[in-house]
């Protein structure tokens, strides 16, 4: 990728809003992993995406329609 469109992609994504990972949410990741059977890693997105007000979760690793809380799961391949 050219250093230049790399920039800007940079550039993009810092206007994100950042979820720190603290205790508490990896406390909480750790309770919906073993709730719904999610890897941990899948249950600290799905967390991260709650307390950043997500409303929808892009993966073909979860179900198609499953929610978390206001977090709905999609497939986009669906």
């Amino acid at each position: 990728m050219p250093a230049a469109i790399a920039q800007e992609v940079v550039r993009e994504l810092a206007l994100g809003r950042v979820v720190p990972i603290d205790a508490s949410l990896v406390e909480e990741a750790i309770a919906l992993s073993r709730r719904h059977r999610l890897s941990l890693w899948d249950a600290e997105i799905v967390v991260a995406a709650q307390r950043s007000g997500c409303r929808e979760r892009l993966t073909e690793e979860l179900a198609h329609g499953q929610a978390f809380g206001a977090v709905a799961v999609r497939d986009p391949f669906a």
